[in-house]
């Protein structure tokens, strides 16, 4: 029995985390539209602080279908939930493992909560004319406007200190705080920069 099948038989959901990385930088996505999460300074985009938002800033995830592999899933997440226009390098290496219990129902089945298989994908080719931002399908204008299905505030490739920033300023629950320390573990390990 593998270690995904051990996971659903202690009613365990489990799922891959992605850790994309570029340049030093890690890709998170906003869950709310730019027009509220951002405002613009010149050529600046930053983030908005503000009381009793309904979003937060994540990592790319999703659960791991019977019979995927690791590769697959990661795969498969990422054209759900950024597009299929990103390419990632074919190597994927496995960083951590993390359960936490929350109840979780997915195709008829009740969890316990979910287990995450976090892996760390280099990522080699971005939608044409991309940099490092991408807005999300409510963007009005601008070359970077592109779906990017599961963050409707876009993407973004951030550096140690504001990835912390963005999760710290519009999430503060028990999947925050495992973020975080993946942040700073990745920091600590130089894959990403301040």
């Amino acid at each position: 029995m593998n270690t995904l099948d051990i996971d659903r038989r202690n009613g365990y959901r489990p799922g891959v985390g992605l850790l994309l990385l570029k340049n030093g930088r890690i890709l998170l996505g906003c869950g709310a539209s730019y027009l509220t999460a951002f405002r613009f300074e010149g050529e600046e985009v930053l983030l908005v602080e503000q009381d009793g938002w309904k979003f937060g800033w994540d990592l790319p995830q999703g659960g791991i279908e019977s019979g995927e592999s690791f590769e697959q899933a990661i795969r498969r997440e990422a054209s759900e939930e950024l597009g299929s226009d990103w390419k990632l390098d074919s190597r994927m290496d496995h960083f951590r493992r993390e359960q936490l219990d929350f109840p979780v129902r997915k195709d008829g089945v009740a969890y316990r909560g979910k287990t995450y298989y976090y892996h760390m994908v280099e990522v080699s080719n971005t939608p044409i004319g991309y940099d490092d931002w991408v807005f999300g399908p409510h963007a009005d204008e601008g070359p970077y406007a592109y779906p990017a299905p599961e963050f409707p505030g876009g993407v973004k490739f951030l550096g140690h200190q504001d990835a912390c920033n963005a999760i710290l300023t519009t999430r503060n629950d028990r999947k925050s705080k495992l973020v975080l320390n993946l942040l700073n573990e990745l920091r600590r390990q130089r894959f990403i920069r301040a």
